[in-house]
C-alpha cells in the first residue's frame, strides 16, 4: 500500500542498550501491549502492513519511522476523532471541529496522548526491551469464522467517457450464494484480487423475481464482457433487497455490532457492484472475494443505507476549503430504511481524493450535536466506524453532513462525480430500529 511509502524513506535505527534510566518505558512492559492493541493486527507476517511490529527487533528497527506516524496520527489508520480534547480545528467557517466530537467508537484503533507519550519517551530513552515475556501477538486482521465465500470472475475493466469518469469503470455481477434457508450477515472482509484499481465493492441480494431475473439476463454479458454496467446500486430496473457489503481502501474486515446483522434471504442472489478506477496503474485483471460470517438469527435486525443528498453544487479551482453540506429529516431517514425510530450503531464516511475533511450532527436545526468528525481524510484508510453508545436520531431531528475539500491545486470545478476524480460527500449508515 503506497501509504506506507514514507516509512520506507524513513531511517531505519538498530535497537540500542538499555539505559540507566531504569524508571524509562521499556518494550516488554509498556509499547508491547499498545501495538498489540493498535498495530500488530496489520503489521504481522501476512497481514497488511509491509512490515512487521510484533517484535522487539521489528519495533527497534522502524522506531524513528514509527514515532514519526504515530505523532503525526497519521499511523495507526483511525480517521474519525477520539475523544474531545484532541485538537483538529475545522478548515473552513460554519463546520463544526472535528475535535469538538467526542463519541467513543468500538475496536478503537485511536492512541490516547498519554500513549503517544509512552512511545515517544521509550524512543528517547533508546527503546530499551525490557522484560524477556513473550509478546502476545494478536489475531491477524480477518475473519475467524467464514461461512460462505463468493468471488466475481477474473475481469479486466476498461475506463469509460462520460457519466462513468474518464478513468472509471462501473461493473456488476450477479453470484448465486446457493443459501437454502434465511441468514443473518454478522460479519465481513472483502479481499481485493487487484487493490491498485478497486475503488469500491458493495454487494447486494436480489430477489429472483421474474423482472429482476429477466432484466439480468438482457444486460449480464449483452457487451461481450462479464457482468453488465451499473452506477445506481444493481443497475437499471434491478431491485435489491438492501446493501449489505460496503467496501473501501484500508477498510479491513468489518464485524457488525454483537446482537445486530442484515438479513440475506433464501434464495437470493448477490449482486456485486465493483467500482474499478485506472488512473495509475493499467487495466489488469481482479478477481475480488468477499468472506461472509452468517447466524441463524439476530436480535436486532439491522440495515445498511448509502446517502448521499449533495444537490450538486461546483467546487472552486483553488479553493482550499470548499464545504459541500446536506441534511436529511428523521422521517425520511426512517421511511428509507422501513423503520418507524431509526438507531446509528455504525457509521462510514466516504469522499475522494480531494476531501480533507467530514463532519455528521444530529439534532434539532437549532441545537445538532455533532457525531463523528474526521480531521484528515485519507482515500487509502477508510472504514465503518461503530459507536460505543449507539447515537438516536430522535424524533423530528436532522442528521447533517458537512464535507470540506481542498481544490487549492486543482486548476478545473470539481462536482459530484461518478469518476474517483469527481467528488462525492456520502455517509453509509448502520441502522436500527429505536422503537421499543
Amino acid at each position: 500500500m503506497t501509504r506506507f511509502l514514507f516509512l520506507l524513506l524513513c531511517a531505519c535505527t538498530g535497537g540500542k542498550e538499555d539505559p540507566a534510566d531504569d524508571s524509562a518505558p521499556t518494550w516488554a512492559e509498556d509499547v508491547a501491549p499498545i501495538y498489540a492493541a493498535s498495530c500488530m493486527g496489520c503489521h504481522q507476517e501476512g497481514a497488511l502492513g509491509p512490515m512487521g511490529l510484533s517484535s522487539y527487533e521489528e519495533a527497534a528497527q522502524w522506531g524513528a519511522a514509527s514515532i514519526a506516524a504515530i505523532e503525526s496520527r497519521t499511523m495507526p489508520p483511525w480517521g474519525a476523532e477520539g475523544p474531545s480534547g484532541h485538537g483538529g480545528e475545522a478548515l473552513a467557517d460554519d463546520v463544526p471541529a472535528p475535535g469538538s466530537c467526542d463519541n467513543e467508537y468500538a475496536d478503537s484503533l485511536w492512541l490516547t496522548d498519554d500513549e503517544i507519550a509512552v512511545v515517544r519517551d521509550w524512543f528517547d530513552a533508546g527503546m530499551p526491551e525490557g522484560g524477556a515475556d513473550e509478546v502476545e501477538v494478536p489475531t491477524p486482521d480477518g475473519l475467524e469464522q467464514v461461512d460462505l465465500t463468493v468471488a466475481t470472475p477474473s475481469f479486466v475493466p476498461e475506463a469509460t467517457s462520460g457519466s462513468g469518469g474518464e478513468y472509471d469503470e462501473y461493473r456488476c455481477f450477479v453470484i448465486d450464494p446457493g443459501l437454502e434457508e434465511d441468514r443473518w450477515l454478522t460479519a465481513y472482509d472483502v479481499v481485493p484480487g487487484n487493490d491498485a484499481i478497486v475503488h469500491h465493492v458493495i454487494a447486494m441480494p436480489v430477489a429472483p423475481t421474474d423482472s429482476n431475473l429477466a432484466r439480468i439476463a438482457a444486460q449480464d454479458g449483452a457487451d461481450g464482457r462479464d457482468g453488465w454496467t451499473c452506477f445506481s446500486q444493481a443497475g437499471q430496473g434491478i431491485d435489491v433487497e438492501g446493501e449489505y457489503v460496503a467496501w473501501a481502501p484500508g477498510q479491513g474486515a468489518v464485524h457488525l455490532p454483537e446482537g445486530s446483522g442484515l438479513e440475506i434471504n433464501a434464495g437470493d442472489l448477490l449482486v456485486v457492484q465493483m467500482h474499478y478506477n485506472m488512473v495509475s496503474t493499467d487495466n489488469s485483471p481482479d478477481s475480488t472475494a468477499i468472506n461472509m460470517a452468517l447466524e441463524a438469527s439476530v436480535e436486532r435486525p439491522a440495515q445498511l443505507v448509502l446517502v448521499d443528498l449533495w444537490e450538486r453544487e461546483t467546487l472552486s479551482a483553488g479553493g482550499s476549503a470548499e464545504v459541500i453540506s446536506w441534511q436529511i429529516g428523521e422521517r425520511s431517514l426512517s421511511g428509507a430504511v422501513g423503520m418507524d425510530a431509526v438507531t446509528i450503531e455504525g457509521i462510514m464516511p466516504h469522499m475522494h481524493e480531494l476531501g480533507r475533511q467530514l463532519t455528521v450532527e444530529v439534532g434539532p436545526p437549532d441545537d445538532m450535536q455533532c457525531v463523528t468528525g474526521v480531521r484528515s481524510w485519507d482515500f487509502g484508510w477508510q472504514r465503518v466506524y461503530f459507536y460505543d453508545e449507539p447515537v438516536s436520531v430522535g424524533e423530528q431531528n436532522t442528521l447533517r453532513v458537512s464535507c470540506t475539500f481542498d481544490l487549492s491545486g486543482v486548476d478545473h470545478d470539481v462536482s459530484w462525480g461518478w469518476g474517483t476524480q469527481d467528488e462525492m460527500c456520502l455517509v453509509g449508515l448502520y441502522v436500527t430500529d429505536a422503537t421499543p
